[in-house]
């Protein structure tokens, strides 16, 4: 399968809908890498730039990467007022193979945007560039939907705001290990236009074992999982989790 590049409309849908799981967890994973020396960070997957607005508050310096151009506009004009400084910035380049951006103390993916990966080399691959990121003795935090959080994806929903109407209908399949969303809706263009969109997505299922095996193949020396709250407790059986956090030390 090609990559997901997301366009407008979705852009739009992720930024009025789907911005509560980055602002919600931005303090806890705030509060988990406080004791970092240098306070600058590379946010895989940035989307429309939520997490990253809560680290420049707090003085980080931010890069966000995304392979949407329309993710990154939208992420472009919340973050705008740290570009001038050198505070913000944004760099178009695919997750899963990415290089020469600088090394960072700190790298995260937040919201399942990896699980949007099509194939395990896909994600060895961004493994294997997030370590190339990374400084010495850096950590990288991501979140994937499990098996049991895909079933979840099963659905039928609307979701009615002012400027933007979104019907969602999702399924799980169990052969091809992958959960699709497919949205349709209008969203209000200009004045008093209206334009009607249609776009799929999917989230692929990484067996929790596979993906350790990835981040200490790619050279990460320790793996550590967390529950996909804001507890940020250990787990002890992953696979009754419908989200992992993975905190990867180089």
């Amino acid at each position: 399968m090609t990559a997901q590049r997301y366009g407008r409309a979705f852009a739009q849908a992720y930024d009025v809908f789907w911005n509560g799981f980055s602002t919600r967890f931005a303090p806890v994973i705030h509060s988990f890498v406080s004791e970092v020396g240098e306070r600058k960070l590379l946010d895989l997957c940035c989307g429309t730039g939520q997490f990253a607005r809560y680290f420049l508050e707090k003085g980080w310096a931010v890069t966000g990467l995304d392979l949407s151009r329309d993710m990154l506009r939208i992420a472009d004009r919340r973050n705008d007022d740290f570009a001038a400084g050198g505070g913000w910035r944004s760099i178009r380049a695919d997750a899963k193979d990415f290089r020469d951006i600088g090394a960072f103390p700190v790298v995260t993916s937040l919201f399942d945007a990896l699980n949007h990966l099509d194939l395990e080399s896909d994600l060895g691959s961004c493994f294997a560039s997030t370590y190339d990121a990374l400084c010495d003795s850096g950590i990288f935090i991501f979140d994937l939907n499990t098996k049991k959080g895909l079933k979840e994806w099963a659905c039928f929903e609307v979701d009615d705001e002012d400027d933007l109407l979104v019907v969602k209908r999702g399924d799980f399949s169990e052969e091809s290990g992958k959960a699709w969303l497919h949205l349709s809706g209008f969203s209000r263009v200009g004045s008093g236009g209206w334009e009607r969109f249609k776009e799929s997505f999917y989230n692929t299922w990484f067996r929790t074992e596979r993906v350790v095996d990835l981040l200490k193949g790619a050279g990460f020396r320790s793996v550590e999982l967390r529950k996909g709250d804001r507890s940020f407790a250990i787990v002890d059986e992953p696979e009754e989790e419908g989200r992992l956090f993975f905190v990867a030390r180089k």
